[in-house]
């Protein structure tokens, strides 16, 4: 996402005026699976903010799109099922929110994101420390996980 960048805009105090704000366009990345196996190849239907794409999702289930940086929500339909896909910012990686965000969104964690049981905490952390090489399985975020979880998070 690009920088803020400030600018001033001379105008009359005693009109009205109308700014508008141009935003860039961001990637939305989302991987579709089912029963553990990528949806490859698979036509779906995406509708952000009223503006509908098409498409068919590659081998590894995966379906990008390009979507405004202050889209909100849209629905995504595959096959016969439809989701509704809600598109906002993340907590930090440091938070514990932002850590089961994270998890939740690479598919390790399926609990609540507020009030976490720790076991099911424990158990995903496991999960994704087992996927990736170098770490050890210890079921705690330390520094190496959290560094690894959003190195993937950002690939992925």
């Amino acid at each position: 996402m690009p920088l803020l960048r400030s600018r001033t805009e001379r105008a009359p105090t005693d009109a009205r005026h109308c700014f508008k704000v141009h935003t860039t366009p961001v990637p939305l990345k989302i991987q579709l699976m089912k029963g553990g196996e990528p949806r490859a190849g698979t036509p779906f239907v995406i509708v952000i903010d009223g503006v509908t794409r098409t498409g068919a999702t590659d081998d590894d289930g995966r379906l990008e799109c390009w979507v405004p940086a202050n889209a909100i929500a849209g629905v995504l339909t595959i096959e016969n099922d439809e989701y509704r896909v809600l598109l906002r910012h993340l907590d930090p990686v440091e938070s514990a929110v932002g850590v089961r965000q994270r998890l939740a969104n690479l598919g390790f964690y399926k609990g609540p994101l507020e009030g976490a049981s720790a076991a099911e905490l424990r158990a995903a952390i496991v999960a994704f420390q087992r996927s990736e090489q170098g770490l050890e399985y210890s079921g705690e975020m330390d520094s190496k996980t959290l560094e690894a979880l959003e190195r993937r998070h950002s690939r992925d």
